[in-house]
């Protein structure tokens, strides 16, 4: 398998997954990429960091942090450590709704996983491992924590 093959799969079946969760986005008035800077938001404090994370492009983090502000989902205040720099945070509403949009993505997950083997869920298991510590940038890691 090359490179864009796997690439190709892995996009896919996140692809999948998402759609297969958009129901529940849809009533959150989200939709993945806002569920993704929510989380993103429980490691990281300034929006360039959450851009860096998720490789998306700072004028379209802007736009995307001014829409989940407007919907009481996150706030932005000054950095009282540094006044030119603005620092993100959940509201009670940001964290209910990730922890929703997280569950249904749990589901969704569970649901494909559930008609495994116990043999091929451990296959799937290691093989998430191992790609985890092939990624050498601390921003992709779910364990890094900035804040």
């Amino acid at each position: 398998m090359t490179g864009w093959e796997l690439i190709g799969r892995l996009w896919r079946f996140q692809h999948g997954i998402f759609e297969a969760a958009a129901d529940v986005f849809a009533e959150l008035g989200l939709y993945p990429k806002t569920i993704a800077v929510l989380y993103m938001l429980r490691h990281f404090r300034h929006p360039a960091d959450v851009a860096r994370a998720l490789a998306i492009p700072l004028p379209t983090m802007s736009n995307m942090l001014r829409e989940l502000e407007a919907k009481g989902l996150i706030t932005r205040e000054l950095d009282p450590q540094d006044r030119r720099r603005i620092v993100l945070s959940l509201t009670d509403r940001g964290e209910d709704a990730l922890t929703r949009g997280q569950a249904a993505i749990d589901s969704v997950l569970a649901g494909h996983l559930e008609s495994l083997s116990e043999g091929d869920r451990a296959a799937i298991a290691r093989a998430i491992e191992l790609f985890d510590g092939m990624l050498t940038n601390p921003y992709l890691d779910p364990h890094f924590d900035q804040r």
